[in-house]
């Protein structure tokens, strides 16, 4: 008894170990070993389970890592620790680009060590930076390594912003800003919009003050709206503030991005079972659009009867926040099974030139599992292997596995003969 009990105490400390982590343990992927002890006494037996793990390369990092705010063409720095907790001497190696650097690059860590990683931010431009920072590491010139990766985010400090948010395709939204004159005189502008290269398209941001003074110690309001063109595009743009007399002029940022449809169906797949030779089922689907922009849809299909699958409507319009109800029709012409995956184009009519995406809808006769079996073990594998002797036909003519304990898996000739 009390050597089952010290067994017990050592596996419940090996996962209390595993648990007491606060950053994000990385570790390679290993073979587990398990077995159990039989304990028998007076009054009975007892079973205590064993589990063993081959040592594996496991290193230790934050999830994130914010940089200190920081301004253009300047630089900030902060840092983390990287640790080994395995009990393998650990080769890692950092990839990242520009505007952070890690530094050391890469190095050897001893079972248990530490090292401080310091990442340095400069930032070239206005903007919010975040990069995934990857670290590969492993045995020394092991060309499976492991890898982990540390979020690194960075903000530069810029002037006033004005965002506004996502905007569907199509509509527009109007947000203001105050311009204040602190001092005791009048002060005449100018506001304009900062030149930013060859513009193919208008500008998406409008603004109804161009030019104008404010009185001493008041303000006046502008009002710019925002028009987006673009679906899944942000929109950047810079108003040029100028007082007349002032030597340096204020930027204010315009921030906002595009809004599309987002279409979905209600079932991933449409499984019609078994059909009579010249019979119908009829299935129905939803199309849901879940954005406040109206989607128009067309099916890749050709339901004028040369498929045996057919979809109504085949196109049409689903308003926003809204679904559509969709009948899906099987009509197979021969006995054998049938599959397809249908495109769905999603259009929308607000832009320049239509912006489309898709989606797909597999339509069967089989049950999904089918296909994965069949991917795994298809009909000329298993002849292939009948012929070497690993499967045999039972009594009833089923096609099984020779090591059954490892496959779990059974199937018929007639079920071959549908692929």
């Amino acid at each position: 008894m009390v050597e089952g009990e010290k067994v017990t105490e050592n596996i419940l400390n090996y996962f209390c170990c595993i648990c007491c982590n606060e950053y994000i343990v990385v570790v390679e992927l290993t073979c587990e070993y398990e077995d159990s002890i039989e304990f028998q006494g007076k009054d009975g037996s007892f079973q205590v389970c064993l589990r063993a793990i081959i040592p594996c390369h496991a290193l230790e990092v934050p999830d994130s890592v914010l940089l200190p705010i920081c301004a253009v063409q300047n630089s900030s720095s902060t840092n983390f620790l990287l640790k080994n907790v395995s009990k393998l001497q650990t080769c890692f190696q950092w990839k990242c680009t520009a505007p952070f650097q890690l530094s050391p690059e890469q190095g050897l860590l001893k079972p248990g060590q530490e090292s401080h990683i310091t990442v340095v931010f400069r930032p070239q431009e206005a903007l919010v930076y975040q990069q995934q920072a990857n670290c590969s590491f492993g045995e020394a010139g092991d060309e499976e390594e492991s890898s982990c990766s540390v979020l690194l985010q960075g903000l530069e400090q810029c002037g006033p912003v004005l965002h506004f948010g996502s905007v569907a395709v199509g509509q527009n939204l109007q947000k203001h800003f105050d311009i204040f004159n602190p001092s005791p005189v009048t002060a005449p502008f100018s506001l304009s919009r900062l030149p930013s290269g060859v513009h193919l398209l208008e500008s998406e941001f409008g603004c109804d003050v161009t030019r104008g003074s404010v009185a001493p110690g008041g303000s006046l309001r502008a009002l710019v709206t925002y028009t987006p063109a673009v679906v899944d595009s942000v929109s950047v743009e810079y108003l040029s503030l100028k007082c007349r007399g002032a030597l340096n002029k204020t930027l204010l940022k315009l921030i906002g991005n595009c809004g599309g449809p987002n279409v979905s169906l209600s079932s991933s797949v449409l499984d019609f079972c078994c059909v009579e030779e010249g019979g119908a089922v009829v299935q129905t689907v939803e199309l849901v659009n879940s954005a406040p922009v109206e989607a128009f849809y067309q099916w890749d299909l050709d339901c004028t009867g040369n498929s045996v699958f057919s979809i109504q409507p085949a196109s049409g319009t689903v308003c926003p926040h809204s679904h559509t109800t969709l009948e899906a029709v099987y009509r197979p012409t021969q006995p054998i099974a049938h599959h397809r995956r249908v495109t769905c184009i999603i259009m929308h009519r607000h832009t320049h030139k239509h912006h489309q995406y898709s989606f797909y809808l597999p339509i069967l006769i089989l049950k999904p599992e089918h296909l994965v079996l069949y991917k795994q073990d298809s009909p000329e594998t298993l002849t292939d292997v009948q012929q070497e002797n690993e499967v045999h036909l039972d009594q009833q003519g089923v096609l099984c596995l020779v090591e059954e304990v490892k496959y779990q898996r059974v199937m018929t000739r007639a079920d071959l003969s549908r692929f």
